[in-house]
């Protein structure tokens, strides 16, 4: 009797193990756009952002996102400066529409630069955590879900985005 127990106590310990290292199916989906981005052209990265929550606010707390980034083309010359906005509620930052705020508190654009950046913010559907320029193209975290559908989506809308935000350099 105790031996049939050890070796039930065994059996499910290896298989609770070996469930444990099975992707979950949110996990094979979320690998599986990703996948399909690359195949894309987008590449994906990792983003270190603020914890826009009311918590994370509090503590100061930072996060990691996975952000699909649209790049370059050849030689050319971002029109803004590096920079990073985030999707929050209930507050805004300097110049930026509602629910929207900069990476850095007390980062500024003006002018025709936030204009440009206004512009690429407008129209953003609520399934994109954030927006970021970078000195090889233009990246946006946002929610994983619905599968290639939403890469697809994202990859006009980024394509769009970095036709206006990124100038040849000829």
């Amino acid at each position: 009797m105790t031996g049939a127990l050890v070796a039930g106590v065994l059996i499910l310990s290896a298989v609770g193990s070996l469930l444990w290292a099975v992707p979950s199916k949110s996990d094979r989906r979320r690998a599986d756009m990703r996948t399909h981005a690359m195949q894309s052209g987008l590449s994906v990265t990792t983003l270190t952002i603020p914890d826009t929550s009311t918590r994370g606010r509090i503590e100061r707390r930072q996060r990691l996102v996975t952000a699909y980034k649209k790049r370059a083309p050849g030689a050319s010359r971002a029109a803004l400066p590096e920079l990073l906005v985030l999707r929050t509620e209930g507050e805004h930052g300097y110049g930026l529409p509602e629910g929207w705020v900069w990476r850095e508190s007390d980062f500024r654009l003006r002018g025709h630069q936030l204009q440009q950046l206004l512009e690429a913010l407008d129209g953003l559907p609520n399934w994109v955590e954030c927006f970021a320029v970078l000195s090889d193209g233009i990246a946006m975290a946002i929610e994983e879900y619905e599968g290639v559908t939403r890469v697809n989506e994202l990859a006009s809308l980024l394509g769009a985005r970095a036709d206006r935000l990124y100038e040849v350099i000829s």
